[in-house]
């Protein structure tokens, strides 16, 4: 606290104490006073007790209903909404956003209504003690409304200028890979790029505090002046006999108070356009649509009665949403973009050099992107003209890096199939390969595995992942690259457990995979290369080719 602060502070402080003395001899003199003093304090007291918690309440609430809307309307949107929005931003959004239509509507939009309520209550009473003195109060409403306004633009304008990437994303991005960050001595330079993101923003605050700071200037001149003339013209008519010394006191301290709120407006303003415009963002979300009917909520599409699990792949050509220019399946001499027909039944690999289109195989089967061009069949039906959470449930998914939730065992595999029994949880686990150590946990099935699964080890987590994707017995089961991130050990525990699962119940299975070794016993491996199909058949088939799959499978030390 500096000096003058304090200073000034204890001169506010006796200034309001003589006031008070003098207000209080004055209201001794005068029994109206008393009773409207009385009476001030009394709404005073109700305004107080009830505007605060009745806007709090309704605030909060509003506040938790946006929210949710929000949030239900994040978890409808396909992948490519998420490809082109980070998780930074939306959490962010979602957080501050949503505070900020709290506060307007909340606490702010009582302190709003005292405001005018004091405004209004204010002018009534100078008009009623000194209509001359009212109306001079009246005729400088617009000039004080008028430079708080001033100062609420500049203090709510955005940036015109914005970082390539925002502190948000940035700051998610790098806490989300601190172990890669820090083994790999990038700390300064992470922390050089988040103050490079940071520098429009701050650079915009210096320069619009110089004119808020203006435009403060000007809004309290505006209310100080309206004091200076009530004061002046309350003078002049108390000299002339046409006013008396009460009467002008009463409308002054009315006058005053009125003033105050006021000058208050142009923060209100400032905070409810904030407030606006975070609404406005946040309705953008909840009333968006991306229309590429992919809706996992959506109930429109087809459910058949029964599926054998054939799939079926016809000229597919297709580009990521972000790298439209980059085609991953695309038409080359003769073929004519990605195509391809799997059996019921039937296990499928596919392998290739990197970025080749081996998992956007999986996910346009998923549905979790549309085909440019061509179609994709499953039994014979087009995908897109399914029910797609119907779509989902038939199939089972394992990635190369699981995904798990902090929880029990049983919560994991559940999450597979909500009203699983316990003894289907137990079967899947069984096929899963994973029983054993699961029993050999302290608690068993009820064991907490900690977040993301990380009092277990990697072999682990792969063997509980693919637990929960069989737990509901599904129709087609899709492992992306599900033991790549395994050590040798782990690896061939997880693959022992696949093959026995394929033994005992064949379904249609679709496997990516870089380690040859771990496909060989598929049915039929695929070898992606130039938009499409470059090879396929069996292990000793596409060995005796001596292509692709045979250069790789060299290549791997075999």
């Amino acid at each position: 606290m500096s000096i003058y602060q304090f200073v000034s502070g204890l001169f506010y402080l006796r200034r309001a104490a003589l006031l008070e003395t003098f207000v209080w001899e004055l209201v001794s003199r005068n029994s109206r006073a008393k009773c409207h003093i009385a009476f001030g304090k009394a709404h005073l007291f109700i305004l107080s007790l009830f505007v605060p918690q009745g806007f709090g309440v309704s605030g909060s609430r509003l506040q938790r209903r946006v929210r949710v809307l929000v949030f239900d309307k994040l978890m409808s949107y396909s992948i490519p909404f998420f490809d082109f929005h980070s998780v930074g931003e939306l959490t962010t959004m979602l957080d501050e956003d949503s505070d900020a239509v709290g506060n307007v509507t909340g606490l702010q939009q009582g302190q709003r209504v005292q405001v005018f309520t004091c405004l209004l209550t204010g002018m009534v009473v100078a008009l009623a003690y000194a209509w001359q003195i009212g109306l001079i109060a009246i005729a400088c409403v617009p000039l004080m409304l008028g430079a708080s306004l001033l100062q609420s633009k500049y203090a709510s304008r955005d940036p015109s200028v914005k970082s390539l990437i925002s502190p948000e994303t940035l700051l998610e991005r790098s806490l989300a890979n601190i172990v890669v960050l820090q083994a790999f001595g990038l700390r300064d330079d992470i922390s050089r790029r988040y103050d490079l993101a940071l520098e429009p923003d701050a650079n915009f605050k210096k320069k619009s505090a110089t004119y808020t700071g203006l435009a403060h200037g000007l809004s309290q001149f505006a209310v100080f002046g309206t004091f200076a003339l009530v004061f002046y013209a309350g003078v002049k008519l108390m000299l002339s006999m046409k006013l008396q010394f009460t009467d002008f006191f009463v409308a002054l301290l009315s006058v005053m108070f009125s003033s105050f709120g006021a000058g208050q407006c142009g923060a209100d303003f400032s905070a409810r356009k904030r407030g606006l415009e975070a609404a406005a963002r946040l309705f953008e979300v909840a009333d968006g649509s991306m229309n590429d009917g992919n809706d996992p909520s959506s109930d429109a599409g087809n459910k058949p009665d029964t599926l054998e699990g054939k799939v079926s792949f016809n000229n597919c050509h297709f580009a990521y949403p972000t790298r439209k220019n980059n085609m991953i399946y695309y038409s080359n001499g003769d073929r004519d973009g990605f195509s391809l027909d799997i059996d019921s039944r039937q296990s499928v690999a596919f392998t290739g050099k990197s970025g080749c289109g081996k998992s956007t195989a999986l996910q346009i089967l998923l549905r979790f992107y549309n085909v440019d061009q061509g179609t994709v069949k499953l039994d014979g039906h087009d995908v897109s003209d399914l029910n797609i959470g119907w779509l989902r449930d038939q199939i089972g998914y394992v990635g190369q890096m699981p995904t798990l939730f902090a929880g029990s065992i049983i919560d994991n595999i559940k999450l597979g199939k909500p009203d699983a029994t316990h003894d289907e949880i137990v079967e899947a686990a069984k096929a899963a390969n994973a029983n054993d150590f699961i029993l050999e946990l302290s608690e068993g099935y009820n064991t907490d595995i900690g977040v993301g699964g990380s009092l277990l080890s990697g072999g682990q987590r792969q063997r509980l992942a693919i637990a929960r994707a069989i737990v509901k017995d599904p129709k087609l089961l899709i492992l992306d690259e599900s033991t790549a991130a395994l050590d040798n050990e782990s690896e061939k525990i997880v693959q022992a457990a696949l093959d026995r699962m394929q033994e005992a119940n064949a379904r249609t299975t679709l496997v990516v995979a870089h380690r040859l070794e771990t496909v060989k016993k598929c049915d039929k491996i695929v070898v992606l290369d130039g938009g499409g199909v470059k090879e396929e058949g069996t292990h000793d088939e596409l060995l005796k080719m001596e292509g692709i799959y045979h250069s790789l499978w060299t290549k791997q030390g075999h």
